[in-house]
């Protein structure tokens, strides 16, 4: 979990000036530019198996019945750390070429994620989703050719070392051109709708959903407005409110601060997130007892009947604890109910820096399809494996069985799909995380 940034504008300062003297110490090291180089070929390098991943998956979501209706979350496919560290690395070049270095094309991947997960989740494509599959098949096509030309990849898909030497050399000029040649490609009228594509805001967002968004900030702040972001996420499906101005931190009988939050609502979820943004760090320390009893006071303001699930400490990049993770859910009988989740971070401040609960919908929970024992027969698991079962609705309405799952001296948390019997995701389980 990412710390809050504070005092934003001046670290975003810090690293420009940072970033300045960087290069030029660069310029001076040929060994250390040598070294940067190499980190630059090894992104630009994967950024070609990621787009063939990308066209890979959408090939079987547009040709095979099979890989839509298996298509739980199409977006694990998708390698977007790889295109984000590739634009990281893009606006590293444009820096040290003086250019300028935000390019819009590089969101098209970075949404597609998302976008595919959303379009799969009625186990149908409408015509308006298969023009947009077939455009980014086609828009990718386009990236990879040009990769293969500038990257010198031989018809085997290798490159020789005289070749690999040539772009390692040239790297910063290849970035350029693809970065260009694909920025001036995205932006023509036969793709330029890709960047545009998603969930209608502002279709969505109505009196009722802001009023929703308004009623989950109140809980930890009243009598202040919310101002809808003028700056349009660049995500698809989630729409943003800031505050006017500062606010006084909540509990503050406990603490004494200002605190400027952000809510986003995300539409396709319908759940609305209110986080701490900007705040000076409190001297002060709470005890666990003191942040327990923050932590139900909150609850108890937000009318939902539900009761505490887990309690989970944060850690930073020292290992100690930082803050709390509290997850509220309802229950109906003996069926856990993440649907109606209520998520709460308090960090050991005394801060509340999240809250994120969903709009109420009242839809009922019903029967599984298939049972525990039929699930583990079908997935080929003896009982003498399982550490844990339990039965859940989780946070996209779906029935599914959460298995704890021993394996040598390992242990996954593994999410079963209640209906169908499929493998939803595997997780490794950290000790720190039960």
């Amino acid at each position: 979990m990412k710390r809050k940034k504070i005092v934003q504008n001046i670290l975003y300062l810090l690293i420009v000036i940072g970033g300045v003297f960087c290069f030029r110490y660069l310029d001076s090291n040929k060994e250390m530019l040598d070294d940067y180089k190499r980190d630059l070929y090894r992104d630009f390098d994967k950024m070609e198996t990621a787009l063939e991943d990308v066209n890979l998956e959408l090939f079987k979501l547009m040709t095979f019945d099979e890989g839509l209706t298996n298509a739980e979350n199409p977006s694990k496919y998708i390698e977007r750390s790889t295109f984000l560290d590739f634009s990281f690395s893009n606006e590293d070049v444009s820096d040290y070429l003086h250019h300028v270095g935000r390019y819009d094309y590089i969101y098209v991947y970075l949404d597609l994620g998302s976008n595919l997960d959303q379009i799969v989740s009625d186990n149908s494509i409408s015509e308006r989703e298969m023009d947009y599959l077939k455009s980014v098949y086609s828009y990718t096509e386009s990236l990879i050719k040009m990769h293969k030309s500038l990257f010198m990849t031989n018809r085997n898909g290798y490159h020789n070392l005289e070749n690999s030497e040539a772009v390692r050399q040239g790297i910063f000029e290849i970035y350029e051109e693809f970065s260009s040649e694909a920025e001036a490609l995205i932006h023509t009228d036969t793709y330029q709708a890709l960047l545009d594509y998603g969930i209608d805001r502002a279709a969505e967002i109505n009196d009722e959903t802001r009023q929703f968004c308004k009623s989950v900030f109140d809980i930890l702040q009243t009598g202040q407005d919310l101002i809808e972001d003028s700056e349009k996420s660049r995500e698809a499906d989630v729409y943003v409110f800031r505050t006017g101005g500062s606010n006084t931190v909540p509990g503050a009988d406990l603490l004494d601060g200002k605190i400027e939050y952000k809510v986003k609502y995300n539409i396709e979820t319908k759940v609305a997130t209110v986080s701490a943004v900007s705040y000076v760090i409190p001297t002060v320390k709470l005890s666990e007892a003191e942040i327990d009893s923050l932590t139900e006071k909150v609850i108890a303001k937000t009318g939902r009947e539900v009761s505490l699930y887990k309690r989970e400490p944060l850690y930073d990049s020292d290992d100690l604890i930082y803050a709390f993770h509290y997850i509220y859910m309802a229950k109906d009988q003996s069926i856990q109910d993440a649907y109606e989740q209520v998520d709460i971070i308090i960090e050991q401040h005394g801060i509340i820096s999240e809250l994120s609960m969903r709009k109420p919908e009242n839809i009922p929970i019903e029967e599984p399809e298939l049972t525990e024992a039929s699930v583990l027969e079908k997935a080929g698991i003896s009982e003498s494996e399982i550490e844990s079962i339990e039965l859940m609705r989780d946070k996209m309405g779906r029935l599914v069985y959460v298995m704890i799952i021993k394996f040598e001296e390992n242990r996954y948390r593994c999410i079963f799909n209640a209906n169908s019997g499929t493998l939803i995701e595997p997780i490794s389980v950290n000790s720190k995380e039960e």
